[in-house]
């Protein structure tokens, strides 16, 4: 309390510890969920136009890449923590956009197959 009415913004300060506090709260499991709601909202409506805010975002985010490949971040603990994500049944493209994965590339070993060609992988194709 002191910090933030110490602090030039104060709000942004008030955020921050805030924020801080719901983290230390995640990491000893204990979610909490609205805790934005009537302060502290600039987050909530600064997301990308295609992501939503989310109140428990994780590392392993839905990646048109991750459809093709396995993901190593997913393999990483993590302390969930609020921000914006895509919605569900998206995918986040190599743009940074949340599509559906009807619109995603496909890949093969890090590289994007454009739509309607094979790849020849040692005799198979994909």
């Amino acid at each position: 309390m002191f910090d933030t009415c110490n602090c030039e913004r104060s709000e942004d300060c008030l955020c921050a510890a805030l924020s801080s506090y719901v983290h230390a709260c995640a990491a000893k499991g204990l979610q909490l969920s609205g805790w934005r709601d009537g302060v502290c909202i600039k987050p909530t409506t600064t997301c990308p136009k295609s992501m939503t805010y989310h109140y428990h975002v994780s590392t392993c985010q839905p990646t048109c890449r991750s459809l093709s490949e396995g993901d190593v971040t997913c393999s990483v603990d993590f302390v969930p923590v609020d921000g914006c994500a895509c919605p569900k049944g998206t995918f986040l493209d190599d743009t940074g956009k949340c599509v559906p994965a009807t619109s995603c590339p496909c890949y093969h070993r890090g590289s994007v197959i454009p739509s309607g060609e094979s790849v020849h992988d040692s005799g198979a194709i994909w």
